[in-house]
């Protein structure tokens, strides 16, 4: 459930310079530019705009976006980096923590906590370990099938 809305200006003569932008990007880039959006959406800040009749949110544009197939092959390439981020995030402001009191608690610098955050790292399973422990929590990663992949036993 986003906690925000995130609406493109439209300008008097129809045109939309952030989805021109988004449009004018390689379906790599735009997929990543789509995600970034949407954790914004999640968490903030709030934008005070009011939505008019004629303006498009996010949430529509994404939508629209996502039918065509090669988009939405490198959208969905980006859920496993994106869902490490917002897992990242969702439980550091679950438990109350700041990253200033998260990097304290880790020896981890604010400044790493917040590239992990953002997606502008590469966390090792030991740095994930050493968050989860500071955050009170247990790290759990899962390999799950893919849609439409059969699964195999192992007995």
């Amino acid at each position: 459930m986003n906690q925000y809305t995130t609406i493109f200006y439209k300008k008097a003569d129809g045109e939309e310079p952030a989805k021109d932008f988004l449009l004018s990007l390689d379906y790599k880039m735009r997929a990543k530019m789509l995600r970034m959006l949407e954790m914004l959406q999640l968490n903030g800040p709030a934008l005070r705009l009011k939505k008019g009749a004629d303006m498009t949110t996010l949430d529509d544009f994404l939508k629209e976006q996502l039918e065509d197939p090669k988009l939405k092959e490198e959208y969905d390439a980006l859920a496993p980096e994106f869902a490490v981020m917002q897992a990242l995030i969702d439980a550091r402001k679950n438990t109350g923590m700041t990253q200033k009191e998260l990097s304290a608690a880790t020896g981890i610098s604010q400044a790493d906590i917040s590239r992990l955050e953002h997606g502008n790292g590469n966390p090792s399973l030991r740095t994930l370990q050493r968050i989860a422990r500071a955050l009170k929590m247990s790290l759990k990663i899962e390999f799950v099938p893919t849609e439409g992949a059969g699964v195999k036993s192992l007995v």
